[in-house]
């Protein structure tokens, strides 16, 4: 399995939003870690994840959203997840994960 996952950005001024494509998981968890805090500039103060195209998470993947959450909060960021589908969202509302995080539509 490859540990890339195809993630696009969009900047306006002071927020990024992330697009993730596929499966947030055990081999490509760092790495979308790893982009995301890699491409963050100076001026960022909100960080959104769109989940929109994002097909499955498992459990690395969602330790990794909240160690990202974390780091962000103590840089002064703020993280919110924006359009989780019905698949994800389920997996979240049944651990009860969803409420560790803001969710915007």
């Amino acid at each position: 399995m490859s540990n890339e996952v195809p993630i696009t950005s969009k900047t306006k001024e002071n927020e990024i939003t992330f697009t993730i494509s596929g499966a947030i998981d055990i081999y490509n968890e760092k790495s979308i870690k790893t982009q995301i805090l890699d491409s963050l500039a100076e001026n960022i103060k909100s960080v959104i994840l769109d989940m929109s195209q994002a097909k499955t998470i498992d459990s690395s993947g969602i330790c990794m959203l909240i160690i990202l959450k974390n780091q962000l909060k103590k840089s002064g960021r703020t993280f919110a997840l924006k359009a989780i589908r019905d698949t994800i969202g389920k997996i979240f509302q049944d651990t009860l994960f969803e409420k560790l995080f803001k969710v915007i539509d």
